[in-house]
């Protein structure tokens, strides 16, 4: 294969990097598996779709993760792994890389997985025409004309992808992005077929008509109510997986999943704040706290709050220790947009008025208040969104009470409650004056963040544009040194800490519930695969095992 790269210059032929690992899942010592390996799980919502180009929220990526394969994965260590390729490499300039896919490896129906189809779907998600929520996604992995097709200047034709043989993917970039491997683990890339869609139309995701790449098929789903996957027994790596049938069920009610979880339907849940200690004292062995690169936000919408003196009151206001400590629990209270283990961004600063008591900062809050002509006679009246999830119920009764006691009745909050699916589309269309919204990184990347708020980007929700923030970013964007980059990124915080489109309340750090029988459930990924995962028979396997599998 190397031979086809023959007519290219040296300088492009000189490559670098090459990886390829192992994939196999290494069960414990001492670990006897159980003869059942049947998995259910809660999400809280039924996804808007199983298309990966057109995925956007949390549950879509976590519905779709076992049916389709990127190029590369994370494993249980936090590197990324070949998954759909095999192999990569890249040029020394950083500018071409190539992925050679997994010869052998094949759709569900038995149809080869090739470049080509690499290449159609990243066109497609870029396509303007398609009016995909990450369709700029590959212009924040710097692809060639990647942003000018997605703002309908170029033809997705001409996007820098292209496939060399039916197993060869070349990939160009307009400047070296080191993080690319990681850019191309998100679902959002993986491949799909141009003929079921072309045949099937938006029905091409039915579960009749779906076909993927990855270790499992969806074989019923029941919209609103569970989805059951079945191991593919012809994937690549079949036989490295354990787990034979996955259940999703579809519970927005975080209290009756925690007890399907003590019935043992369970072995995954989220502990609801009234029963944190009643589970330190009754399962400390169970409680497991797992990693995330996750904010939590209030989002403002700057046609109804375009005073940023109004914007630094509402966060002044808020008493983010109360929140964290007595409202949601477990979180880590926050003024940075990132959480500040993410690479490169261990540099951002939390804002002044952070480690000053509430008391110094409600002062100052009222007298921005009263600069922006606010008072109790002439109240801020503002409509907090929601959705009828209770949480977030529970984050709007709390920050009602705590800005109109902190302001001394100069801010009112309401509440407009929504049903999960209704919110969504206000949200995305921007129709709201607030609302508590979060994000989970797409890769371990502070850009993953950042991004979000260029004044370009479609995620920015609020319509945010400071050409000074814009500057720094794409600064940090291009930076090869890592220092400088993160020193970019720390001024493009402290920009968003004076402008605040957004309110950050705190980094989510879960603390869950995580039954011994389960293994493979790696805390320490932001990303988990059910692929990876295992059942085990405690009773006989050794001992220790209950303990070493929560670490």
């Amino acid at each position: 294969m190397f031979k086809k790269f023959s007519k290219l210059s040296l300088a492009i032929l000189a490559f670098t990097g090459f990886t390829s690992f192992a994939q196999a899942v290494t069960l414990p010592p001492g670990v006897v598996l159980a003869k059942q390996q049947t998995l259910s799980f809660n999400l809280n919502t039924y996804p808007n779709t199983l298309d990966p180009t057109y995925m956007y929220y949390g549950v879509e990526f976590q519905t779709g993760r076992p049916v389709f394969d990127t190029l590369v994965r994370l494993d249980n260590q936090g590197n990324y792994i070949p998954a759909a390729a095999s192999s990569w490499e890249q040029s020394e300039d950083g500018l071409t890389w190539i992925f050679h896919l997994r010869q052998g490896a094949t759709w569900q129906d038995g149809v080869a997985v090739t470049a080509d189809d690499f290449v159609y779907a990243w066109q497609r998600l870029t396509d303007p025409k398609t009016a995909a929520h990450y369709g700029d996604y590959l212009a924040v992995a710097n692809l060639v004309n990647a942003r000018e097709i997605n703002e309908g200047k170029k033809d997705p034709s001409t996007l820098g992808v292209k496939a060399l043989d039916a197993y060869t993917l070349e990939i160009k970039l307009t400047q070296p992005t080191a993080w690319l491997p990681e850019i191309l683990g998100w679902l959002n890339t993986a491949p799909v077929r141009k003929d079921l869609i072309e045949k099937y139309g938006e029905a091409w995701t039915n579960p009749e008509h779906l076909v993927g790449n990855g270790p499992y098929k969806i074989t019923q789903a029941v919209v609103n109510d569970h989805m059951v996957y079945q191991k593919w027994d012809d994937y690549w790596d079949a036989k490295n997986i354990y787990i034979t049938e996955i259940r999703h069920e579809f519970i927005n009610n975080p209290t009756m999943a925690y007890y399907k979880y003590l019935e043992g339907a369970y072995l995954v849940a989220n502990i609801p704040n009234q029963f944190r200690e009643k589970m330190r004292q009754e399962r400390p062995h169970e409680l497991t706290r797992i990693s995330t690169l996750n904010t939590s936000w209030l989002t403002i919408n700057p046609k109804y709050v375009p005073d940023a003196r109004v914007r630094q009151a509402l966060s002044l206001l808020t008493d983010r220790q109360t929140m964290t400590q007595k409202v949601i629990g477990s979180h880590t209270p926050t003024t940075t947009l990132v959480p500040l283990r993410i690479r490169d961004g261990q540099l951002a600063t939390q804002a002044p008025y952070f480690e000053q008591p509430q008391a110094h900062n409600n002062a100052q809050a009222i007298a921005l208040l009263q600069e922006a002509g606010y008072s109790a006679q002439n109240p801020l009246k503002l409509t907090f969104l929601t959705s009828t999830n209770p949480e977030d119920v529970k984050i709007f009764v709390a920050l009602q009470g705590m800005w109109k006691q902190n302001s001394g009745n100069i801010v009112q909050l309401e509440q407009e409650a929504l049903e999960t699916k209704v919110w969504q589309q206000r949200y995305r269309s921007a129709n709201f004056q607030l609302l508590i919204a979060s994000w989970s990184a797409d890769f371990d990347q502070a850009s993953s963040f950042y991004n979000l708020f260029i004044s370009n980007s479609p995620f920015n929700q609020g319509m945010y544009a400071n050409p000074e923030y814009d500057r720094y970013v794409n600064l940090a964007n291009k930076e090869l040194d890592a220092q400088k980059r993160a020193q970019y990124y720390a001024q493009a915080n402290s920009i968003l800490q004076q402008d605040l489109p957004v309110i950050p309340l705190w980094h989510v750090q879960n603390q869950i519930l995580k039954s011994p029988a389960l293994g493979g459930y790696y805390t320490e990924n932001f990303i988990r695969y059910y692929r990876d995962m295992y059942l085990v028979d405690v009773k006989a396997s050794k001992p220790q095992l209950a303990k070493n599998e929560n670490k």
